[in-house]
């Protein structure tokens, strides 16, 4: 379990996550961060450290300013989810029914939000938050509009970490 926060601001997106490490009722401090930064797309996940691992390691995002595609959701719909899906499969990551895991895409402006499906949508509101921790983030976020980014992001994580046992610090925010 963990907390992912993603909010778009101005020109950027900021990604935020915690450290936890959970298992059954085990918690450990990763030193990993769970939010990072692979070509021009900034990335936060929630399933599990492998499918982070993968999307770090081994994924290698297509350029949407090199598509042909102009509309960016279009391009993330089709070539870059695409591409994730075929590093996936590669690296045995996706379960027997092609199911893969849930993370958050900030490129640009825009933040994206990957579900489990691989369905792609936008959060109208301008925010999201993923895992088990996202409903205390998410309301943190409602009532924070007009604050500082990177501010409202470490307030909406403390707010999971105050109301979720599987959230914990310290908190890595980055933006792009």
């Amino acid at each position: 379990m963990t907390c992912i926060v993603g909010l778009e601001h101005g020109d950027k997106v900021w990604l935020g996550g915690d450290s936890a490490a959970v298992a059954a009722a085990d918690i450990n401090i990763s030193s990993e961060p769970k939010v990072f930064r692979n070509g021009p797309f900034i990335i936060g996940f929630s399933t599990s450290f492998r499918m982070g691992q993968v999307l770090q390691y081994h994924f290698r995002p297509p350029n949407p300013a090199k598509s042909r595609i102009k509309d960016l959701n279009r391009f993330m719909v089709t070539q870059f989810i695409e591409a994730v899906r075929e590093v996936f499969k590669d690296k045995e990551f996706e379960d027997e029914d092609g199911d893969g895991g849930q993370f958050l895409v900030g490129y640009g402006d825009k933040l994206f939000v990957v579900d489990f499906d691989f369905h792609i949508s936008r959060p109208a509101c301008g925010f999201h938050a993923i895992g088990g921790g996202a409903n205390p983030a998410l309301g943190a976020l409602f009532v924070s509009p007009g604050r500082n980014p990177s501010d409202r992001v470490v307030e909406a994580l403390r707010a999971s970490a105050a109301f979720c046992t599987t959230v914990r610090g310290p908190f890595t925010v980055i933006h792009t």
